[in-house]
């Protein structure tokens, strides 16, 4: 309507004036344009600017940045503005010299931006080509003595696994299972390293603790892992493997399946959980080792903060440090949460006195805070679930034992045991309820040693360590002819039976 009103006036008031229809019509008609343009490119303006502000308000870098990142970091930018320039440069009426002066900027950016990284940084960093080159020795061994002490490297094809910006990013969920974890165990993990190994293979990952190697697997970022069920068919297309904790058998599946795969029992599982059920299960068997000299330093200055009379006996009983950490390496060993630290500390004081062996101190500390040692073993209804031996057994062992105090058993014996104890270890961790092997104080620091290695997730508990109010509940009985091939034959004796004269003998 108002380019209308404009045109029509114009003409009208030209042909007014004196001028001719035909001169009265260009006239206007330029006017009206030029009009209508100028009007138009505030709105412009203002329609672009409202739009930047709206995309930009999920981000925290400002707009300016933001803008200039967008239209310098890329080369196809660049290119399209130079290219508008110079064609504008060659149009008549256009001002040249301002035109080519904005193309040779956006000519010199493009340059830089398809220069080599090695060469930026020798133009940038090596003024001089003669110079030889600086080694900085203090900075060198402080990079060479601070290694972290967790560390998680994933393949090149894995490498999408660390994008910060995909939702449920790797390094977040990580950062919230090292919070979890400390909650847990009340024992503070270190933030993890996540980085890429070009060395590796595409799809492979391994967990790094204290520099050694100590997990590996692998991972398919397209496809999900389904575990199958125990004694149950399954028939789902996929590449037959085994789940890298528990080594259960497993299929890596189309996504597009998975619900058929739960239908029929599996457990299906993205890769991002797979890594990290198999790291939080790494953190529970190497934990202690992230627990330094340092990191309880800055615990026992946390405890100060709200158990000051605590630590201050501590010291005045002059109770080292060293000692202190030998005993909640220890029961972090053994999966005994330190959440309650203070209290735990209170019993290292309250023994510290009388055993000066960081064993002895540990076996006292367990006895008096046995609640807390059988916590992590009981049930729903608050019964202990434990794994008892035959009292002839018991007492085959505790013959077995050295002055030395390390358990002596001929190669048969100690690979049955294993064997044997290996299976009831499976058989009674159904729906994931942990056991724990009952045992004589005597033999539970000999018996721990030695299976240590072998069945790194089984926990031992003394009878003297099981309150007198608590209930035990022994769901498997491991028997004297079973470890000892020599040994005749046991009765029939129900498993109830058995742990009352177990408990008996204790």
């Amino acid at each position: 309507i108002i380019t209308a009103i404009n045109l029509i006036g114009g003409v009208v008031l030209g042909v007014t004036h004196g001028l001719s229809l035909a001169e009265a019509a260009t006239t206007y008609s330029i006017l009206t344009i030029g009009d209508g343009l100028a009007s138009q490119l505030p709105a412009l303006m203002i329609a672009t600017t409202a739009g930047l502000l709206t995309t930009k308000a999920d981000t925290e870098t400002a707009i300016g940045s933001e803008i200039g990142q967008q239209l310098f970091a890329g080369g196809r930018p660049l290119t399209v503005a130079l290219s508008v320039l110079l064609i504008l440069a060659i149009l008549p009426g256009v001002p040249t010299l301002p035109v080519l002066a904005l193309a040779a900027i956006a000519a010199l950016r493009l340059r830089q931006r398809q220069r080599p990284p090695a060469e930026q940084t020798a133009a940038e960093g090596a003024p001089d080509d003669d110079a030889p080159p600086t080694w900085d020795e203090g900075r060198q061994l402080r990079e060479f003595l601070l290694t972290d002490r967790a560390i998680v490297e994933v393949g090149p094809g894995l490498a999408g696994l660390l994008n910060s910006r995909r939702p449920k990013s790797l390094p977040e969920r990580i950062t919230n299972l090292r919070r979890e974890f400390s909650q847990s165990r009340g024992l503070w993990i270190p933030p993890l390293r996540v980085r890429a190994n070009l060395d590796l293979s595409p799809s492979l990952y391994r967990i790094l603790i204290a520099g050694r190697e100590v997990a590996t697997g692998t991972l398919w970022l397209d496809r999900h892992l389904a575990i199958l069920p125990e004694q149950q068919r399954v028939n789902l297309p996929g590449e037959t493997t085994e789940e890298p904790v528990f080594r259960l058998p497993a299929k890596w599946i189309d996504p597009a399946i998975a619900r058929q795969a739960e239908l029929q029992g599996c457990t299906v599982v993205d890769p991002t959980s797979v890594l990290l059920t198999h790291l939080g299960e790494v953190l529970q068997e190497y934990g202690h080792e992230l627990l330094t000299r340092e990191t309880l330093k800055q615990l026992l200055d946390t405890v100060h903060e709200f158990a000051p009379t605590v630590i201050d006996e501590l010291k005045s009983e002059t109770i080292r440090t060293g000692l202190i950490h030998q005993v909640l390496v220890q029961l972090a060993e053994d999966r005994i949460p330190l959440a309650d630290l203070a209290l735990i500390l209170e019993s290292i004081l309250n023994h510290a006195a009388s055993r000066k062996s960081p064993d002895e101190l540990v076996d006292a500390v367990r006895q008096e805070l046995g609640q807390l040692v059988c916590a992590q073993f009981q049930d729903g209804e608050g019964a202990v679930r434990v794994i008892a031996l035959q009292p002839q057994l018991e007492g085959r062992l505790r013959e077995s034992l050295q002055p030395d105090g390390q358990l002596a058993l001929p190669p048969p014996a100690l690979e049955a045991l294993i064997v044997r104890l290996s299976d009831l270890w499976r058989q009674s961790r159904g729906g994931g309820r942990e056991v724990a092997l009952l045992l004589h104080h005597t033999l539970r620091r000999p018996v721990r040693r030695l299976l240590r290695r072998a069945l790194p997730g089984l926990g031992f508990v003394a009878y003297r360590e099981i309150s007198a109010e608590a209930r035990i509940s022994p769901v498997e009985m491991l028997r004297l002819d079973q470890v000892y091939t020599d040994a005749p034959s046991s009765a029939a004796v129900s498993t109830d039976s058995e742990a009352t004269i177990n408990l008996a003998v204790a």
